[in-house]
Order: structure tokens, then sequence, then C-alpha cells
């Protein structure tokens, strides 16, 4: 493939040295001609479409500028990875890791160079949980969420964006802020699915049905309780002060 080499096996598939686009890392996997298209200008993924199918390709380069304001607003709980090959890296590991405990899609390949990375992974079909307006979606991400605490990882990027439904199946599709869990990572994570949530103006209701679900499910602990009462963890609500009373009431049924 021209632009790339290095072709080796990875913990989780292919993994090439050197730079390459969308269209020509999907076309390994989806035969040519290919077709990529993405939401919007600070959307990471790429939905490629060729004779042999679809895959999804995430370009770290472009989800660079979305983690300027999360690095900041995180600053004072959690570290950020904000280097696209780290980023990528940790993909691939925590994809198959994470795959012990939540449905997560196959990576089948990654493509490193000086200053970018991007993978392809397979396509996952279906409506992601922030887009939802079905209830049982939002408790199918907290059943999801309760279980990655509950097993000893955080998401870092709780979005519940990054969750897709499918019929009765739910599927985790970004991994690259996942580590090991602690009292403030699993504290952070409970914040974003929230801040997220009102940044988008999804409906409160939906949000409370992940909740209660998180809750009834034996999450959190009561350290990462305890870590939410600190003002740190709140600064998301800088950018929205009118939501904070509300999600004051959201945490408040943690302690049930």
């Amino acid at each position: 493939m021209e632009g790339s080499r290095g072709l080796s096996r990875s913990y989780e598939g292919l993994l090439f040295s050197g730079f390459v686009g969308p269209e020509e890392a999907s076309s390994i996997h989806v035969g040519e001609p290919v077709e990529c298209f993405r939401r919007g200008l600070l959307y990471s993924v790429y939905i490629c479409a060729g004779p042999g199918g679809f895959v999804a390709v995430k370009d770290y380069r472009v989800s660079s500028l979305k983690w300027i304001p999360a690095f900041i607003a995180a600053a004072p709980t959690v570290r950020y990875r904000r280097d696209p090959k780290l980023r990528a890296l940790s993909e691939l590991y925590y994809s198959r890791l994470l795959r012990m405990v939540v449905n997560t899609p196959r990576i089948l390949s990654a493509h490193l160079w000086e200053r970018g990375a991007l993978t392809v992974r397979e396509y996952v079909p279906g409506v992601s949980v922030l887009d939802s307006r079905d209830p049982r979606a939002w408790r199918m991400a907290g059943k999801a969420l309760a279980r990655i605490h509950s097993e000893g990882y955080a998401l870092g990027d709780a979005n519940p964006g990054n969750f897709i439904v499918s019929g009765s199946s739910i599927t985790l599709v970004d991994m690259e802020q996942a580590r090991p869990s602690d009292p403030t990572s699993i504290a952070w994570d409970i914040i974003t699915v929230i801040a997220y949530t009102h940044l988008t103006r999804a409906k409160g209701t939906y949000l409370n049905e992940l909740i209660e679900t998180y809750v009834g499910e034996g999450a959190p602990t009561r350290e990462a309780i305890r870590e939410l009462g600190k003002l740190k963890y709140w600064t998301p609500y800088l950018l929205m002060p009118h939501k904070i009373v509300e999600a004051l009431k959201i945490t408040a049924n943690l302690n049930r």
C-alpha cells in the first residue's frame, strides 16, 4: 500500500507505519472504490463503504481539537491522553480488554506515523444512546457502565454517544481514554455522562433512567460518591451554570 510500510500483527489487528488517509486505509478491508463521510468537522470517525461492506475509520488528528476544552475541564481530576498515537494504542489495547465486560468492535488495522494515527474498526450499525429516544437504551448504557466500573475500569470519556444500541445489544465504540479505575476516574465518568447529556440537551428523564439503572447494578463505590462532592469535578458546568441544580439532583440519586 503506497504510503504505508512495516506491516505487522498487533494485539488487536494489523499494524502499519506511515501516513495514510481514510479511503486508502479502509480499502484494505472493503475493497475499491471506497466512499467515506463524516457527520461534521469535529467528528473524528468516518464511515467508509466499499464493495466488501462498511467500516468505521477514526482519525485521531481530527479529534485532537475537541480534546483541548476537555483537557482544560478535566485537568483537576483526570489526565486525558492528547497524543494521537497514544490514543490509538490505547484503543487497540482496551478494545480487546474491555470485550470481556461489554461488546466492543474489533479493530481491523491501525496506522501510525510521526504526527498522527488512524484506526479502522468494524462498523457498528444502530443508534447512539445520546440520540436515542428509547428509555430502554439509556438503561442498557447504565448497566454497561456499572459493569465496566465493577470490573475495575473507567472510560475517561463516558459520553453516552459512545454506546451504540441495536435491538437488544449495546456496543462501546470509543476506548481511547479508557484506564484502570479509581474513585477519581469513576467520579469523572459519572460527571461526563451527565454533562454530555446536558450539553446536547437530551431529555433529563432518559438520563435518570441511566443513573437509576447504574445504581441498581451496585455502582458506584462509596469513595466515588464522596469524590463527587468535591468542587473540582464540576468544571464542565462553568459552560452551563443554569444546569447545575438539575445535575446535583441527579447525582443525589447515587446515594440511594
